[in-house]
């Protein structure tokens, strides 16, 4: 049975015939369909409002080593100091462009399936978005020549959330398919097996970061042949 909140104010502005039909419960004695909050807390408006967001102030925060390096420059002018803090200018400078190419790619993701409900893949958001937070802290290590156990954190890092941002994509081209009953032709193959070409080299630098920081990251710089070669072998039709 419906209830009805008494208003003075509104009834006045109602006619007789319209306060009873409010006052009147519904005559099968439903309230009619309510909004499932479930699906509500999950809806791609909020994951994608809540990513934008944490991905933005990662971005910024990134700036912060930076700061710190102010007085330095004061003292020694600009190309003097950036001379001697070569390692944070580039982290900051990796981080960012980084962090700018996974919002991207989670970006065309949910710009492809604009009515996907996020159920099945919120645990993986939730690593995806902490491993993105948590970036700036690896960053601001990655920019000491003194820390030599920077670098497997950093590419630890971005292993966890290009692996889940991966199983991301993954979960939504099911989910739809289950939904809609179709396979989905909105991400190729091509952009799968980039995002999962991408993974495993940030998995093989990883590896490598244990013995060989220093060549560990200019392993990253594979990234670009290997997407090349993604882009131009053709895509395997069924």
């Amino acid at each position: 049975m419906r209830t009805i909140i008494h208003n003075p104010q509104m009834s006045l502005l109602l006619s007789p015939e319209q306060t009873v039909a409010m006052q009147r419960p519904d005559e099968s004695g439903d309230a009619g369909p309510m909004p499932d909050p479930d699906t509500t807390s999950r809806s791609p408006a909020r994951t994608i409002a809540l990513t934008d967001g944490v991905a933005a102030i990662a971005m910024t925060l990134l700036v912060l080593p930076l700061i710190d390096l102010v007085p330095e420059a004061s003292k020694l002018g600009f190309g003097s100091m950036f001379v001697d803090n070569v390692g944070p200018f580039f982290a900051f400078a990796l981080s960012f462009f980084v962090i700018y190419q996974f919002w991207t790619t989670h970006d065309r993701l949910y710009s492809a399936f604009p009515n996907h409900n996020a159920r099945g893949v919120t645990g993986l958001h939730g690593i995806w978005l902490l491993s993105i937070a948590f970036l700036p802290f690896p960053t601001a290590l990655l920019g000491r020549t003194d820390n030599g156990g920077a670098v497997p954190l950093y590419l630890g890092t971005l292993l966890v959330i290009s692996l889940s941002g991966a199983l991301i994509a993954l979960g939504v081209m099911r989910r739809y398919e289950i939904e809609s009953g179709q396979a989905s032709q909105i991400v190729t193959a091509i952009q799968m097996r980039s995002t999962w070409l991408t993974t495993a080299v940030f998995a093989l630098c990883f590896a490598v970061s244990w013995w060989l920081a220093d060549a560990a990251l200019y392993g990253l710089l594979l990234l670009i042949p290997a997407r090349l070669l993604i882009r131009r072998a053709p895509a395997r039709t069924s």
